[in-house]
């Protein structure tokens, strides 16, 4: 039963608006009910690089290789398949000439075992920080080695660093010359 509150009268509630609720909390509730949201390019890319089928990677077993950046995946796709990574995959990123690109690695278990599990990789470790919210380890990382350190459990997600040492100076501008525009009026 269930109270009408604009004439104060107590009505009774259609066992078939129950039933239909129950349904569809249960359908909700169910495992698998939640569509897996579709792959990107640039993961299709990696998971087919790797040797899987693109079609599966939307799926729990490439779950770790969302924790990568999607520029990060494409490197590392380009770098499985034998091709050189192109300009437009390197825009803003840190690459060294040996392939190795800068990344922050966000942690959620123990720095030290992260940063031990990540130099076995092979990464460079430049820096650490165990300050919430930006708990991370930052260094040189081989491209073909992102998809093996995002599958490391303590790690949460690798970005790569990206327009560092970009410096524009004091003066942003030209100034209205440059830019042709009528010059100011006079104040009298």
């Amino acid at each position: 039963m269930v109270a009408d509150r604009n004439e104060g009268k107590v009505r009774p509630v259609s066992r078939r608006l129950i039933a239909s609720a129950i349904v569809l909390a249960a359908l909700l509730a169910a495992p698998g009910a939640h569509a897996a949201r579709p792959a990107k390019p640039a993961l299709e890319h990696l998971v087919g690089a790797l040797g899987g089928a693109t079609d599966d990677a939307s799926g729990p077993r490439y779950a770790d290789l969302r924790k990568l950046d999607s520029h990060l995946q494409e490197l590392a796709a380009d770098r499985l398949d034998g091709r050189g990574s192109s300009q437009a995959d390197r825009v803003g990123l840190m690459i060294s000439p040996g392939d190795r690109v800068l990344v922050d690695a966000y942690v959620s278990g123990s720095i030290g075992s992260a940063t031990a599990a990540l130099r076995k990789l092979g990464m460079s470790v430049n820096a650490l920080s165990d300050r919430e919210p930006e708990r991370m380890v930052e260094g040189w990382l081989a491209t073909d080695a992102a998809p093996k350190a995002a599958g490391l459990s303590e790690i949460k997600a690798i970005l790569p660093v990206t327009g560092t040492g970009t410096n524009t100076g004091g003066t942003l501008s030209q100034g209205d010359g440059a830019t042709t525009a009528p010059p100011p009026a006079r104040l009298a």
